[in-house]
């Protein structure tokens, strides 16, 4: 028996290899023709496409931002440790963590 198990353990060593190897030529060679090859031409479409919406003259300059106090006076931030956060959250009406709403459905 342990002939048998050598074989088969040696077999499956050996196609592992093989099939790695394989893998890191398809890896080495992306572009070509085959199915599972980058979309090379459909890369530069579109990388030549976003390199001519740069050039539009609204693309230059940076949006503005005006602050209207009476528009944007209900905005406040408030700086807090992420542990309080998370404990801030599971204790909000908002947060019900998975368990406790299947619970709360039957």
């Amino acid at each position: 028996a342990k002939p048998i198990w050598a074989g088969f353990i040696s077999f499956v060593v050996i196609l592992a290899f093989w099939s790695i190897h394989f893998i890191g030529e398809e890896l080495e060679q992306p572009f070509g023709d085959d199915a599972n090859d980058l979309p090379i031409h459909e890369m530069q479409r579109d990388l030549n496409k976003s390199l001519i919406d740069l050039l539009h003259p609204m693309a230059r300059a940076p949006p503005q931002f005006k602050f209207v106090k009476e528009k944007h006076q209900l905005q406040e931030t408030k700086k807090m440790e992420l542990d309080d956060y998370i404990v801030a959250i599971a204790k909000s009406k908002r947060f019900v963590p998975d368990t406790e709403a299947k619970e709360a459905k039957m």
